[in-house]
């Protein structure tokens, strides 16, 4: 039984390294479509219906059988020891430009993660024949990368794992309109990144966030249930949160005061006049009656 070596590398969405032990390919697109070019020249083009099992599959190879290639004189070696085949050149430099244009692109961006699929190409040239003389040079260079690459991931870990959770601590629930405050936002991870941070929809409160400081503050009275979102798809736990206005309730309150006031006076002053009225109209009937009784 032979030894059989497959691994498939996401390298990208929607592009997957698969390594084998006589070749290694690239794979673009998901389900439904995806197109695979090998080291090999093979092209592999498929197209799908998910869920249905109906798919079609085109594959074109530009290789053409040849005899092998003539042994190299005695006494020479490197890279002038075997002639080339123009059309396996063409067929290697194109996958190789890609896959070089895709290593550049991960070296600049996640330069610690570059290790790897350096894993994938130092075990794809230790297994791949040596037809050009460079696979001494193809192996230096994979090892060097995938190294210092390793070396930059151990010294440099990366601190901008999301977190899994976050934590929003107001410290109160009721707050004036007038006032700013700053809530203390934890998350489940010491060391996590938190790249945006926004408050939930509402007319009450608005937020700050600059420096890793969440700072609200209060535009207007009345009562919401605020949370947090932070990179755009973890929420925190939710708070009731009440604004008041003070000044608005101190001033209605006198308001009301000197209309109550105002009004107490008005009755007294009302129930007077009627005593002042009531008793000149007694003071005016009590001499007649006494001149009656005196007459009798």
């Amino acid at each position: 039984m032979g030894l059989r070596f497959k691994k498939s590398i996401k390298i990208a969405p929607g592009v997957k390294l698969n390594l084998n032990k006589k070749s290694t390919s690239v794979t673009f697109g998901g389900k439904g479509f995806h197109h695979t070019i090998s080291s090999t020249g093979k092209k592999t083009t498929t197209v799908g219906v998910p869920g249905t099992g109906i798919s079609y599959t085109e594959t074109s190879s530009k290789r053409k059988a040849s005899t092998p290639p003539p042994l190299p004189p005695e006494g020479t070696s490197g890279f002038n020891a075997l002639p080339e085949d123009p059309n396996n050149r063409k067929q290697r430099g194109c996958l190789f430009y890609l896959l070089a244009l895709l290593a550049i692109c991960f070296a600049i961006v996640l330069y610690p993660l570059v290790w790897i699929p350096a894993i994938g190409f130092l075990v794809y040239f230790l297994i791949r024949k040596d037809l050009y003389g460079t696979k001494r040079r193809n192996i230096a260079i994979s090892g060097a990368v995938f190294i210092t690459s390793l070396i930059v991931f151990a010294l440099f870990p990366s601190s901008s794992d999301s977190p899994e959770s976050i934590y929003a601590d107001w410290g109160k629930d009721t707050f004036d309109v007038s006032e700013t405050t700053e809530v203390k936002i934890t998350t489940s991870l010491s060391d996590a990144d938190i790249t945006s941070l926004e408050l939930s929809s509402n007319e009450i409160a608005e937020l700050d966030y600059t420096d890793g400081k969440a700072v609200i503050t209060f535009k207007e009275p009345g009562e919401a249930a605020l949370f947090f979102t932070t990179n755009h798809d973890i929420d925190s736990n939710t708070v009731k949160i009440s604004v008041t206005d003070k000044v608005a309730e101190e001033a209605k309150a006198k308001t009301e005061e000197e209309a109550r006031i105002k009004a107490e006076q008005e009755a007294q002053a009302k129930a007077e006049e009627e005593a002042r009225i009531k008793n000149l109209s007694n003071m005016k009937t009590t001499p007649v009656r006494q001149h009656q009784e005196g007459c009798i």
